[in-house]
């Protein structure tokens, strides 16, 4: 959005644009936007450039956005605030989980255990089942359940 105090202060090229509506697809069908709004978001917030890694950059275009640059811009302020360089550990649940599904707050609960177990690169899905105090079938089951896709992991078994 371009705003101006006056009329006379909008350029000569964009004065025959104003008033004028322009409809702008959703991000889940723009996925080439996401990376370079992501980067946007994280350096107006940080006030410098934030880093991605591959697999971060990966899950943010992978994720279809319901609430589109609203929560694209939420989630990476969310991530910039703890890093400058934001891997997937950085990113909350719902960017590797299906948003169609609407979650109580004891299946967000547990979803967000999950997904912030699976995201540390140095834990094995049997670690993960471990720590979470399930068996490693129960964590298989949840991934399908809660439709979790982390980039690098599987969600089928080894």
């Amino acid at each position: 959005m371009f705003t101006a105090e006056a009329y006379d202060l909008i350029p000569g090229a964009l004065r025959p644009l104003v008033g004028a509506v322009v409809e702008v697809p959703a991000l889940r069908v723009r996925p080439d936007d996401i990376l370079p709004l992501a980067y946007l978001f994280a350096r107006r917030h940080r006030g410098r450039t934030i880093a991605f890694t591959a697999a971060a950059g990966r899950a943010l275009t992978a994720h279809q956005w319901p609430e589109n640059a609203r929560q694209l811009g939420r989630v990476v302020r969310e991530a910039a605030s703890r890093t400058d360089t934001i891997d997937v550990q950085h990113l909350p649940a719902e960017v590797f989980t299906d948003p169609g599904r609407r979650l109580g707050r004891l299946e967000r609960l547990e979803r967000d255990e999950i997904v912030r177990c699976l995201t540390d690169p140095t834990i094995t899905v049997a670690q993960a089942a471990e720590r979470l105090g399930m068996s490693r079938a129960t964590v298989y089951r949840k991934i399908a359940h809660y439709g979790i896709q982390v980039p690098g992991r599987s969600a089928r078994r080894p």
